[in-house]
């Protein structure tokens, strides 16, 4: 029987996942023509486009994400493995439906 390293597999789908939302981001924006809006208008957007689309930022506005979402708060604002882990899960919840 094969084995199948489970997080790695979410991390995958994660990424993948990280892509086309980012392509379909670009999309949108570029047909956005005034210079307002706002996450909320470009999801909005994307989401009219027929994708199924997940909010991952871990909280409500980037502003106040929790400093445990960063390598460092104040000079490094890559998302650590817990990060990681709690979007792998949102991804996995929203394919499971």
């Amino acid at each position: 029987m094969l084995k199948v390293n489970t997080n790695f597999i979410l991390v995958i789908m994660s990424i993948i996942f990280s892509i086309i939302v980012a392509e379909a981001y670009l999309y949108v924006t570029n047909k956005i023509t005034s210079g307002d809006y706002s996450n909320s208008i470009i999801m909005d957007r994307i989401r009219e486009t027929g994708a199924h689309l997940i909010d991952m930022t871990l909280s409500d506005v980037i502003e106040s994400l929790p400093d445990k979402y960063f390598v460092h708060p104040k000079y490094e604002h890559h998302p650590p493995p817990l990060a990681n882990y709690e979007r792998a899960n949102l991804l996995t919840n929203f394919i499971k439906g």
